[in-house]
């Protein structure tokens, strides 16, 4: 599935993700790191929507840089990130995998195709923007 590309500029979000907890690490920063917002999937300038950013320590960030966004997300995301990227993207695309558990994760690791895994962190992406949007519209 292809997901309709509006750009969103949302500074105040993108300004906020740098005291979120690593979605990869569900930590805060250390002392000698921070947290930086990662759009996902967005080659180029002018291109980034971010309603797919999410916050992640900045040397998961720099390694997607240097060696590839995809390769990042096979090789660094924990388990848990895998399934809820899954999990979102079958909310969005309507599908369903024929792996489940630790079966996915292997999967996701080994031969699932860049293009799913660059759209599973796509839509887990997005459903982080909008439990954000949510907790600002409750005054939380």
């Amino acid at each position: 599935m292809k997901y309709e590309r509006e750009i969103v500029s949302d500074p105040a979000y993108i300004k906020d993700l740098r005291n979120h907890r690593c979605v990869f690490t569900l930590q805060y920063a250390p002392m000698c790191e921070s947290v930086v917002p990662m759009h996902v999937g967005n080659p180029g300038k002018g291109l980034k929507t971010d309603n797919e950013a999410m916050p992640i320590l900045n040397r998961f960030h720099v390694h997607g840089h240097q060696h590839g966004e995809v390769s990042m997300f096979r090789h660094q995301a924990p388990e848990h990130v895998i399934r809820d990227a899954c999990a979102a993207y079958e909310r969005y695309a309507g599908k369903t995998f024929d792996a489940t558990g630790d079966a996915l994760v292997r999967l996701w690791r080994t031969t699932m195709g860049d293009f799913l895994i660059r759209e599973a962190m796509r839509a887990f992406a997005r459903e982080y923007y909008a439990e954000w949007r949510k907790k600002q519209e409750s005054g939380r």
